[in-house]
């Protein structure tokens, strides 16, 4: 069982990851949708935002990247 510190730990990750995916798509290709925010704030499994993070990094276009959101 996660203590109430561990939690916040984790939390505070899930939330920074997120919000580095969204800065990050916005540098790269400009203003990002709104369902695609929504879809990567509803994200709680931290290997997925950094396979999200990872997959923006390479990827060529932002419909690159919201097709392969849809697999994930």
């Amino acid at each position: 069982m996660m203590t109430l510190t561990e939690k916040w730990k984790l939390d505070g990750k899930l939330e920074n990851l997120r919000e580095n995916i969204i800065d990050l798509m916005d540098v790269r290709f400009g203003a990002v949708d709104e369902t695609i925010v929504e879809k990567i704030n509803k994200t709680n499994d931290i290997d997925t935002l950094r396979q999200i993070l990872r997959l923006i990094g390479r990827s060529q276009s932002l419909d690159e990247v919201v097709k392969k959101l849809e697999s994930l």
